[in-house]
């Protein structure tokens, strides 16, 4: 995954976003998540037996992430959460 700051037109590659994959047992859809008007992204990934969602926050002075937070859930508690 890149970023694309939209004022500047700066292409950001983080380490951080490389290689994220929908290969979630349930959601897939939704292993990235942002809206054009936030600096907030959640990248979910499988770790393990355990689904694990990431929270970054795009610094736009920099050019890059940090992370926020990370949450692990099991299989079973992430797949019964109703998105809508």
């Amino acid at each position: 995954m890149l970023l694309l700051d939209w004022r500047s037109g700066k292409i950001s590659r983080t380490p951080a976003l490389a290689a994220i994959e929908e290969t979630l047992p349930c959601r897939s859809a939704e292993a990235v998540h942002f809206r054009p008007d936030s600096r907030l992204l959640s990248v979910t990934r499988m770790r393990g037996a355990a689904i694990m969602p990431h929270y970054f926050l795009w610094k736009p002075e920099t050019a890059s992430i940090e992370l926020l937070a990370q949450f692990p859930r099991d299989v079973q508690r992430f797949c019964a959460i109703d998105p809508h």
